[in-house]
């Protein structure tokens, strides 16, 4: 048990860190370089319109990404709450937190977001859609923290790991 214990404890900070990787590329390189890929390209190829719907199919795969991810949280994290009897709160916040902003983010904004694209870009150039985009923003800076708390906690303290099966 205690080997399955330590594969299964690798795998998730795999896991962790990956969703982290990719949130910190989508949004440090991946959205500034399409948004900005008129001055890349030295010409307008695409319009902002365009470029969202490039990142929007960008972002529905992520999300499949993050909702294994979500799920392998709560799987693992009720594991060691309920059946190893781990009880580090500030770890079941975090993920709670994850949770929380990751399903928000695949489950609401990314849907109301290509609901609006629908719509063309028209659509998307409204107050409603700059606010639902901007809280979809707060929302996944949110989720990349609590992430980052997770992955510390999971890979930094001691009692996370496999200890609490064999004392």
């Amino acid at each position: 048990m205690l080997v399955f214990h330590r594969i299964i404890n690798v795998c998730y900070t795999l896991l962790l860190g990956t969703t982290i990787g990719a949130s910190f590329a989508l949004g440090a390189f991946v959205a500034p370089s399409i948004f900005n890929s008129g001055i890349i390209l030295g010409a307008e190829l695409l319009d902002h319109y365009q470029e969202g719907l490039i990142m929007t199919e960008i972002f529905k795969r992520y999300c499949t990404l993050l909702n294994i991810t979500v799920g392998s949280i709560l799987v693992w994290e009720c594991m060691k709450f309920f059946v190893f009897k781990k009880r580090d709160y500030f770890l079941v916040l975090s993920a709670c937190v994850v949770t929380v902003t990751g399903l928000l983010f695949t489950s609401y904004f990314t849907p109301k977001i290509i609901e609006a694209q629908g719509g063309g870009p028209a659509a998307t150039a409204t107050e409603i859609f700059q606010t639902l985009h901007q809280a979809s923003v707060t929302d996944f800076s949110f989720l990349l923290v609590a992430l980052a708390v997770m992955l510390a906690k999971v890979s930094f303290n001691k009692e996370s790991g496999h200890e609490e099966l064999s004392g």
